[in-house]
């Protein structure tokens, strides 16, 4: 079996699902933040995980850029078609 052939290309998810997971993600940020102590955020993550060593604070940071990262790649996309955001 060639490389094409093993190729699954992911599905299309539909308006009201990228909502529910924006909803699902804005009210677990909520929780993590609402709960969430100095101590906590100072503390380093375990070895065991992916970012092992380094503070949840930071990871939150990065989590952050990333996102304005990928919300900027989206804004971009959205005006090449022609496609105003609300705030412009």
């Amino acid at each position: 079996m060639g490389d094409e052939e093993a190729y699954v290309v992911p599905p299309t998810y539909s308006r009201e699902q990228m909502f529910g997971y924006l909803d699902y993600c804005r009210g677990k940020v909520d929780v993590v933040f609402a709960e969430l102590t100095d101590g906590q955020a100072a503390a380093d993550l375990p070895e065991q995980h992916r970012n092992g060593g380094t503070s949840l604070a930071a990871v939150l940071v990065q989590g952050a850029m990333h996102l304005q990262l990928h919300s900027a790649q989206v804004r971009t996309f959205l005006r090449a078609q022609g496609i105003r955001c609300s705030d412009e």
